[in-house]
């Protein structure tokens, strides 16, 4: 929905930025670009799109599922460490069901 895919998107923002402060690039740029370039309702509706559509449903959905209690919580944990935590990305994180004392 549009609210996840903005919540999605503003904690994706906020992780590029604190990157960006420690000195590290995003790559590929396509994707900087959309997540830190184009306003913020324009790529909420990208995403949500994209979701819906065969990029979410057959490429990103699959792996997600499969590994939601195994890999993500590790996942969610080292991008708490490599972003210095940020107030957003705790609150997605928390939202999709990865406290910050989830396991690693």
């Amino acid at each position: 929905d549009r609210d996840r895919s903005t919540r999605m998107v503003a904690s994706v923002r906020e992780g590029f930025a604190a990157f960006d402060d420690q000195g590290i690039t995003v790559t590929p740029s396509s994707l900087r670009v959309i997540f830190t370039v184009v306003p913020m309702f324009i790529s909420a509706r990208y995403w949500q799109r994209q979701m819906r559509g065969d990029l979410g449903r057959l490429a990103l959905a699959p792996p997600i599922t499969a590994t939601r209690d195994t890999e993500f919580p590790q996942l969610a944990a080292a991008a708490r460490r490599l972003t210095r935590s940020t107030a957003r990305l705790d609150t997605a994180l928390t939202a999709a069901g990865f406290p910050p004392d989830s396991p690693e």
